[in-house]
């Protein structure tokens, strides 16, 4: 009897390690798989890079005070700005990412906020470019970035990246950053 109770205990014990580690690894698996679709409101958005990835770009001075300058009230519109003859395929891209989010965003909360793209001859003064009710959105390519980062002066906002998928991440930062995507 005492072996038939010892056979059923290694049984249960094999049984519930196994269950243990099944279930370990799908949590890993699901909580490490790339992520690339996000629902905002009721809209599904796709994006072109990894979300959890995207999240490890850096904003400065912080998301919040990025978060803040985008959706602050007096904004009538945004300007993405960029250098032209500079990697314009990529950022062409990367400007129709942003303004499609950005329409959306601003959609949902019943915004009409006037986005336009402009080529600008350099990155140098561009605050003092923009009217007081004007964001810009500066791109800056993977040609002419210094680092992989979000950053903002005043009310502009530099998105940056050194290499192309840098870059990606880094836009894709920028929109987690307006929609609030917190993985």
């Amino acid at each position: 009897m005492s072996v038939q109770i010892k056979v059923k205990i290694t049984r249960l014990i094999v049984v519930l390690s196994g269950t243990l580690l099944i279930s370990t690894s799908l949590v890993f698996y699901f909580a490490h798989r790339p992520l690339y679709v996000w629902n905002y409101k009721g809209e599904t958005l796709q994006f072109r890079a990894d979300l959890r990835q995207a999240d490890k770009v850096p904003a400065y001075p912080n998301e919040s005070a990025v978060y803040q300058l985008i959706w602050k009230p007096n904004i009538e519109e945004i300007q993405i700005l960029f250098q032209s003859d500079i990697d314009t395929s990529l950022i062409a891209v990367e400007a129709f990412e942003i303004t499609y989010k950005l329409k959306v965003a601003y959609l949902k909360v019943h915004r009409d906020v006037k986005i336009s793209a402009k080529e600008i001859s350099s990155f140098g003064n561009i605050s003092e470019r923009l009217s007081p009710h004007s964001l810009g959105l500066v791109l800056i390519p993977p040609t002419l970035a210094t680092t992989t980062a979000i950053s903002m002066e005043d009310n502009v906002i530099l998105i940056q990246g050194k290499t192309t998928e840098d870059f990606d991440l880094a836009v894709v930062k920028f929109l987690m950053i307006l929609l609030e995507v917190k993985i």
